[in-house]
């Protein structure tokens, strides 16, 4: 079975971060897995390079990150 995800390894992302004044950072993908999640479906995860691999933050894919400035 053949996915296609939104985002790959070494992609730029954009995450937002929730604050007072809302920043959007750039960030590179560094590891992609998907899940699947019985309310809402496929998700796809991040981990990105900026924020720590395999120990680090978990983006998900319109949630979380974004593949472009616009929409995050």
């Amino acid at each position: 079975m053949k996915f296609e995800t939104h985002l790959n390894i070494g992609d730029r992302a954009y995450i937002m971060y929730n604050c007072a004044t809302p920043k959007i950072k750039r960030l590179t993908v560094g590891e992609v897995s998907l899940r699947y999640n019985k309310k809402e479906g496929l998700e796809e995860r991040y981990m990105c390079k900026e924020t720590g691999i395999g120990s680090g933050s978990v983006y998900t894919y319109g949630k979380s990150i974004f593949a472009t400035e616009e929409e995050a």
